[in-house]
This record gives C-alpha cells, structure tokens and sequence, in this order.
C-alpha cells in the first residue's frame, strides 16, 4: 500500500486499520532466526536501534516490557567525514531521514496500543539511560557505529541475562568470517557511504562476548527478505548471522537452598572489592567442599576466576577426585567454566592443585592462587568451537551456520 505520509519505513510491518506497510527488509517470515530463539516472555527487553518498531512491537506481543534506545535530536548518527563534503548538512539530512523513521514508529506505536518505551540518547551512553534489564537486542546496528567494540560494551553493562546480536553478512570469504575481524566499508572514492563503517564478523562478535563475562553462546545464520532500497533495487533474501550470548544463571531459589559452599583446607579469608569477592590458598593445593542436604543428585554448572602467582602454573581442578579441568594459568584471571558437575548428596570435595606451589608476597604472606567469583548455576550448554577449520571444510562458524540450520530450518 501507500506509504503514510511523512513516514519512513526500514522494516515490513503490518498495522492495524492500515494493513501491511513494505520497508526496505522484510523480516516476517525470518523472525525467530532473527531473535534467536529467544522466550521474552515476562522479560525485561532493551532493543538498540527499533527503527520504525517491528522487532520492538513483536517482542512485546511475546510478553516482554520492551525500551527502545534510538537517537534523538541532540545526539546524531557516526558520520563518516568524507573529504569535501559538509559534515553539518549530512547530518542535517540524517536527522530528516531519522524522523520520517520516528514518525513511522509512533504510527504503529498508537495503532497498536503499545506500552514501549522510546528513549533518546546515544549507544554509548546506554548505562545512564537505561536501567538493568534481562535482554538485550542489538539488530543491524553495528554497521552503522564508529566503535561497535564500545557499543557493545555499553549494552552488555546493563544485560543480566541474554545479549543477542544480528548482523547482516554480506561476507562469503572464509578467512573474514572465521577471524576475530572488522572490516571498514566506507573509502574516500564512495561518498554515498556515509553513515556505515563496519561489516563485524561473527567471530568478532563471539570473541568480544566472551571477554565480556557471557558464558553460553549459539550461533545461527539464516536468510532475510530484502525488498531493495534506493541504491540496491533488487529485490532478494540476505544472508544474516544472530549471536545469542548468556550469563551463567543462577539456580533456583529452592535448589539453591540445599546446597552449601565452604572454603576448607588451605584457604584465607574471603576479600572483596566493590565487583568482586575471592580468597586466596595459602598452598599449592586447596578444598572447596561443596554440602548437598538433599537425598538425590544435583546436577549444576561452576564457574569462576583462577589465578595464579607463579609463572605459567600447571592447575588442576577435581571433584570427588576426578579431574574435570586443567590448563596452565599465565599472570592473570582465567576463566574456569565446568557446564555440568555431579554433585551426590553429602559432601562434594573440589580440590585445586597447582604446579607452581606458593609464592612469598612483600607482606610476609605465602600464597599460591586464588578463586574469584565462585557461583553455582544452572547447567550450562558448552560454547561451541568457533575457531576456522583448518581441514578444508570452511570455517567452524560455517559448520555451525549448517548445523542450524537443520535444526530451525532456513529461513526467508
């Protein structure tokens, strides 16, 4: 149908008493790729760049409370500064551009008797404008930041549980996809490339969450409805990349409750700093007993942060005498993720052993190695290998793209 008057639109979406609206992209047939597979249901969401709202308003019909971050008048789009040409009239014509968008989103917004909230301000200032919530949405906006490291960042400093990124990927080369890589699109010969700076590669993407504390991430590629635009007219599916990422979660309340973690042999005081706590060995070796009061099985995810004092100590991490994990630690917090662990009912010894026994520290202690963070959670699901294969059957992001596909079938 005609567009509504002084709208624009980037997404496909169907408004009532209007009816179907065309955009540039038409998600509806690809949706659930899109947004991972996630359940919003009951969640709080943040959706990073809504556009005109239609993943906003369908996450919402999924049951979530749902913000929306787009930029407002006072805080404009990354342009890219091309030599010659006025950067105050690009801008200009982006905050046009963004309105007509705006107008569009709050069309829908009344027609479909929303509650979500839009809130103005730039990505990079996400922390002060937007409270914790349980989800984060990034679509299709990585592209368009000068630093999408930072963006990133700034997201996942408010998401207690999931952060979901989709990518357009215009990419078939192995070598990008597979490597942790951005590559800039704008060049001074392509002026019209104005306002997008960066194709990520999923690598990229997983790298990054993973540095920053998610420790469940999937990965799926799937294909889009593109209905052309102004300088690509052919109408296509796209190929797409979502990342789904997730903290560990706690155990429910009631399971929790019967489990009991005690520092045994070897150990000091606890310490802590506004973050985070830990405590120190005073050996080369030490216990973490670990009391179900139940009469069955607890099955549970351990994760926290081991470090070392001696160079490049070889540690070792048991339960009941059985080795669930080793590496050699360098100077430095290293992550010790164990997915699934077996705790009977009594008393679960975890022992930690290290290679490099104690250290003599400035203070007069000894000390040999240190605990951050230790939690119980939920089972967890193992992060898949994501390193490029080198046995000529493409990347392991490739081999998960097929993968998934299989599952969830190929959308478009």
């Amino acid at each position: 149908m005609k567009t509504p008057e002084n709208c624009i639109f980037y997404q496909t979406i169907d408004i009532p008493g209007i009816g179907v609206v065309d955009g540039a992209w038409d998600h509806r047939d690809g949706v659930d790729s899109f947004l991972g597979h996630v359940d919003f249901a009951g969640k709080s969401v943040l959706d990073v760049g809504p556009a005109n709202g239609f993943f906003s308003f369908e996450m919402e019909k999924r049951g979530a409370r749902v913000t929306a971050l787009d930029l407002g008048e006072d805080s404009p789009w990354d342009t890219v500064p091309h030599p010659y040409m006025d950067e105050t009239a690009l801008k200009a014509r982006m905050a046009g551009t963004l309105k007509q968008v705006e107008n569009a989103f709050w069309l829908a917004h009344r027609a479909m008797k929303s509650k979500v909230q839009l809130v103005y301000g730039t990505v990079y200032d996400t922390p002060k404008l937007v409270a914790r919530t349980d989800i984060a949405v990034m679509t299709n906006v990585l592209q368009h930041f000068r630093d999408p490291l930072m963006a990133i960042q700034r997201v996942a400093e408010i998401v207690s549980e999931t952060l979901l990124i989709t990518e357009t990927l215009w990419s078939d080369d192995d070598g990008f996809t597979g490597g942790a890589s951005m590559r800039l699109l704008p060049r001074s010969a392509t002026p019209e490339v104005a306002f997008s700076w960066w194709q990520v590669s999923p690598t990229f993407v997983i790298e990054l969450l993973k540095l920053l504390g998610f420790v469940e991430i999937s990965y799926e590629e799937h294909e889009q409805g593109f209905n052309g635009s102004a300088s690509d007219a052919r109408k296509r599916t796209v190929r797409h990349f979502t990342v789904t990422a997730r903290r560990s979660r706690a155990l429910d309340p009631a399971t929790r409750r019967l489990l009991e973690i005690g520092f045994a042999e070897g150990f000091h005081n606890e310490e802590r700093d506004a973050n985070h706590r830990w405590q120190w060995s005073s050996g080369a070796s030490a216990k973490i007993v670990i009391a179900n009061s139940s009469a069955q099985d607890i099955i549970a995810g351990i994760t926290f942060g081991l470090n070392s004092l001696a160079a490049s100590a070889d540690v070792q991490v048991s339960v009941d005498g059985r080795q669930l994990w080793r590496a050699t630690i360098p100077r430095g917090i290293q992550p010790v993720r164990m997915p699934s662990v077996r705790l009977a009912p009594g008393c679960n010894t975890m022992e930690l052993t290290s290679s490099g026994g104690a250290t003599a520290t400035p203070d007069g202690r000894v000390l040999g190695f240190a605990v951050h963070d230790f939690e119980l959670c939920e089972p967890l699901r193992p992060i898949e290998d994501m390193r490029p294969s080198t046995g000529g059957q493409g990347s392991g992001l490739q081999r998960l793209g097929r993968a998934a596909k299989g599952l969830w079938g190929r959308r478009g």
